[in-house]
């Protein structure tokens, strides 16, 4: 989803939208200055142009940039005399590299910005960006950096030279693919967060990690990764989470993850897995959730797998193609909560399959062609009580839930589970689709009975906030996520990262939270996670008979006629009002 920008009016000069506050001798004779609806002061240059450089600014804490399209570097001389001082975060949406000025360093001097702890960077596709060392020289004080757009292209192999005291990288978003050089990383020996999610990467080198030895979380989800070197995690001992889903893996070294002993989530899901080494696991004392969900070829497991992974609470093994599964499969899982094993092709289940889980919560095994149960009995201790809960279940799907209170609960009620969540809806879309949104969507749903609240971007977000962050609490702040599915979203990488969002938190929550609207055709070529959805859930086409009908009954469902406010809320989102 783009970044939300400010509507101008035709009719209305874009700077009457703000309630003018010009502060003596901080603005520019060339810019006009005012007050955002946050308290943070707006400036807007060069004066009463159509396509003026936004800058938020909030003293201490933030500097939002926003350029005009294909804006010139030589521009930035518009904002000399801002004297803005320090700030910790510092964002520039689609402005181009200052090539007239020395690196991001220079920019930040004539803005009389200092202190720069977190700089967030966003180029445009059209704008074509190889970023080299001298872009980042100068920046000494920067701790996290965060790489974002299309429109890069490129990273050239000493970029990160003068960034030796970076914590955190993030690079999601861009068309670097596989522009890694062996040392790009070396420089960051105390970086201790890798983000490089949805960049189209097929290819890593052996050694690009091995100088990262403080790297605590490495990110490397929906790529397009189909095998991984068997050295290449081999120096990464104080790593804790590491995220390989969305790939195109298969197979792996059976000694890849050995020296990961810090490890504490491991994620595999939607790959291509065929085939795992019984040994692959092993050495992972902290390990505490394990995701193998999503690989259709993944046919068995050996016996002995998860052997002695004694502190593992999650793990996720539904959507493969599981037919038999081992007797003693989960015997020294004895810290096992919840345990997902639906939609497989399971026909037998032994009787000591689940023996010894004694703290197992959820056991889900909906899905599967159970044939035969061969007398499954599964019981666990409840505390003090000594309670036993024996369960048949043939040719049905088959769903336990086991609660450690004393009561064993199989139906809860979806008000009791969506208490917390503030919003009956979280909309994600394309910009090209925010007509139907704003006209059609909104006013059906929020204006009549029964009145679904919803949480739009516009209306609702931060501007300045980390757009990953939003999204995330979003969908933690919604009953359900309504995904319009057009060309448009499909061709946009921000919108295939709020879908696999949504889709990892249905996955993960084991609740139908996701709704889908088709607008007109399915689109063709889906991303993988999309593919997945569509090919297992129904979803809703819009113009087909009865259409809001089947929408409303996809919202939440409620005993009584609820009342809305649509400016309280408590969930820890920031609210914007904004006109629609």
């Amino acid at each position: 989803m783009a970044q939300p920008m400010l509507k101008m009016s035709g009719s209305i000069p874009w700077f009457l939208f703000f309630i003018a506050m010009v502060v003596e001798g901080s603005c520019p004779s060339n810019c006009d200055c005012g007050a955002g609806g946050d308290g943070s002061q707006v400036f807007y240059c060069p004066r009463a142009s159509l396509s003026p450089i936004i800058l938020h600014f909030s003293p201490g804490s933030l500097l939002s940039i926003q350029c005009p399209q294909k804006m010139s570097p030589m521009n930035y001389n518009l904002l000399h005399g801002l004297h803005l001082g320090p700030v910790k975060t510092a964002e520039l949406r689609f402005c181009p590299i200052p090539s007239n000025l020395p690196s991001y360093s220079g920019l930040f001097g004539v803005l009389g910005v200092d202190d720069v702890k977190v700089l967030v960077l966003e180029f445009m596709t059209d704008m074509q960006v190889t970023l080299a060392q001298e872009h980042f020289t100068g920046l000494t004080s920067l701790r996290a950096l965060l790489l974002q757009g299309q429109g890069i292209i490129g990273l050239k192999p000493s970029m990160f030279e003068a960034l030796k005291d970076l914590r955190s990288l993030t690079m999601e978003g861009t068309m670097v693919q596989d522009s890694f050089s062996e040392d790009l990383f070396s420089p960051l020996s105390n970086i201790s967060m890798l983000q490089l999610g949805s960049n189209d990467i097929s290819h890593l080198p052996e050694r690009i990690f091995f100088e990262n030895i403080q790297l605590r979380r490495l990110n490397l989800e929906n790529n397009n990764l189909s095998q991984v070197s068997p050295r290449i995690f081999q120096t990464l001992n104080s790593l804790e989470v590491l995220e390989l889903q969305s790939n195109q893996l298969s197979t792996f070294p059976h000694d890849i993850f050995w020296n990961l002993t810090s490890l504490h989530y491991l994620g595999l899901g939607l790959n291509q897995i065929s085939t795992l080494d019984v040994d692959i696991f092993a050495y992972k004392p902290k390990l505490e959730a394990l995701k193998l969900f999503g690989n259709p070829r993944l046919q068995e497991l050996p016996g002995k797998i998860f052997h002695k992974l004694m502190s593992l609470k999650q793990l996720y093994l539904h959507l493969n193609a599981l037919k038999d599964l081992p007797h003693d499969l989960f015997q020294e899982l004895t810290s096992l909560e919840n345990l997902t094993l639906n939609d497989n092709q399971i026909e037998v289940l032994l009787q000591d399959q689940f023996r010894g889980l004694k703290k197992l919560r959820n056991l889900d095994l909906k899905g599967n062609r159970v044939l035969i149960i061969s007398s499954v009995i599964v019981s666990i201790a409840i505390l003090s009580t000594g309670t036993v809960f024996v369960y048949y279940r043939y040719w049905k799907v088959l769903r336990l839930w086991f609660f450690v209170h004393g009561y064993c609960s199989c139906i809860l009620l979806e008000e009791e589970l969506d208490q917390d969540r503030t919003y009956d809806a979280f909309i994600s879309y394309a910009q090209e689709d925010e007509a139907f949104v704003v006209g059609e969507l909104r006013p059906h749903l929020e204006d009549k009975e029964p009145h679904f609240s919803l949480l739009l971007h516009f209306r609702n977000w931060l501007p300045g906030a980390q757009i990953h962050d939003n999204v995330i609490n979003s969908i933690s702040a919604s009953k359900r996520t309504l995904v319009i599915l057009s060309s448009a979203y499909v061709a946009s990488p921000w919108c295939q990262s709020e879908f696999r969002l949504a889709f990892n938190h249905q996955i993960e929550t084991q609740m139908n939270r996701l709704i889908v609207i088709v607008m007109g055709e399915l689109p063709p070529d889906l991303p993988e996670e999309m593919q997945l959805y569509v090919s297992q859930n129904t979803y809703i086409r819009y113009g087909e008979p009865c259409f809001w009908e089947k929408l409303q009954y996809a919202l939440p469902h409620y005993k009584q006629q609820k009342t809305i406010n649509q400016n309280h809320r408590d969930d820890g989102i920031q609210l914007v009002d904004a006109p629609l």
